[in-house]
């Protein structure tokens, strides 16, 4: 028998580490963005206004209990005339967290969900669940289109969020031979280049050194998009102390890799990536804009690739957004997002829902219709390197 509990305190938040962890491990959603780590400081940073609502799964065992599922959300007023309380996933809003679910061990899913999906219809915290940037394989999708006529239906909003993937051969020479003449040409010239002026490849290895490397990736970052007129992400208050917060957590457990290209002892380009499981994620980027025709953000970039197919990784991902640079370095398929929601028969819900199916729909013609004139600014991805 599962028994499901509501957590809503933060101090009892921070306690979950380690069995939240362990259980990430062992489930299909195994994601850096699922970690811990990534979703405690996203909530410490930006949980102004919200209520934790975390419900976990567990069974009775011979030896005690196990934990074998966890939604991770929270509840947060929105919109006006009427407002309504959404109950949403940890890591939803402000900062990019790509591949978001629940948290359910392998072979379980099914009853857990179950069990999940009754807490969410008897709760009285909140108007609708909301649910975005899943995974392609998470289980609430194949609830959704395996009972479609069900009460246990989610609803899928017609977005698509597509984010180009690297699946990395096992050397260098099989991933260089498929990117195009052109690009091999031109990564071998501007790598000669910048080492003819003593560029050497530096990534923070000591946690003494993790201040001055998260302030030069801060400056070189602020520059690139100050470059382009974009807001970078660390723009206000909250998001420093998010990436702050978090890039200590993830340095501790050697997923945080802060690299850069470094002349002379001069950080002139930096890369923040996540190396976690098979996998390693390209985050953020930045570069000195003087040395923007020596095309340190693409050297960078293929350097780091580079690393990963010699650290054994299975993939490299790019994150959401479509950018041509990001299949010129050799993406050849995407992992798509989802967005989904529940009615729990409140009409506030009900109506709320019919204002967002109008915006939606509002936002992607103006998108559809603008893209030509404003290009990038419309994504949502990062910046080209």
């Amino acid at each position: 028998m599962i028994e499901v509990r509501c957590v809503t305190s933060q101090k009892e938040f921070a306690s979950l580490e380690v069995e939240w962890n362990e259980l990430l491990k062992r489930s299909a959603a195994n994601s850096l963005f699922l970690t811990h780590q990534w979703l405690y400081s996203w909530w410490q940073a930006f949980s102004d206004r919200a209520c934790l609502f975390l419900l976990l799964c567990y069974e009775q065992t011979s030896n005690g209990e196990s934990l074998i599922g966890i939604f991770p959300g929270y509840v947060k007023k929105s919109g006006l005339c009427p407002p309504a309380h959404r109950l949403r996933l940890l890591g939803s809003e402000v900062v990019t967290s790509d591949f978001l679910d629940v948290v359910v061990e392998k072979g379980r899913e099914e009853e857990v969900l179950r069990e999940l999906v009754k807490e969410f219809r008897i709760s009285k915290a909140f108007h609708l669940v909301e649910l975005t940037d899943l995974r392609e394989d998470s289980p609430l999708l194949q609830m959704r289109r395996e009972n479609s006529e069900s009460e246990y239906c989610f609803h899928e909003w017609p977005v698509t969020k597509l984010c180009p993937v690297i699946p990395l051969p096992a050397t260098t020479e099989e991933y260089f031979s498929g990117l195009s003449k052109s690009v091999r040409k031109n990564f071998q010239y501007y790598r000669r280049k910048l080492e003819a002026q003593g560029a050497i490849l530096e990534i923070i290895q000591k946690n003494d050194d993790l201040p001055l490397g998260i302030q030069d990736f801060t400056r070189l970052h602020n520059a690139r998009r100050g470059q382009k007129n974009q807001s970078g992400i660390f723009s206000t208050a909250a998001q420093k102390l998010f990436y702050n917060d978090v890039f200590g957590r993830l340095f501790d457990a050697g997923w945080l890799e802060l690299a850069f290209l470094n002349i002379s002892g001069e950080r002139i380009a930096g890369v923040c990536q996540f190396n976690y499981g098979e996998s390693s994620y390209y985050y953020q980027t930045g570069y000195d804009i003087a040395w923007e025709k020596s095309s340190v953000g693409f050297v960078l970039n293929v350097l780091l690739i580079e690393r990963a197919i010699d650290q054994g990784k299975s993939f490299y991902e790019f994150l959401r957004g479509v950018e041509e640079y990001k299949y010129r370095l050799g993406a050849t398929s995407d992992r798509h997002l989802s967005d989904i929601y529940l009615r729990n028969g409140s009409l506030m819900g009900d109506i709320f829902l019919a204002k967002r199916h109008l915006g939606r729909s509002v936002k992607e013609k103006a998108k559809v219709i603008l893209q030509p004139f404003l290009g990038n600014r419309l994504t949502d991805g990062k910046v080209c390197p």
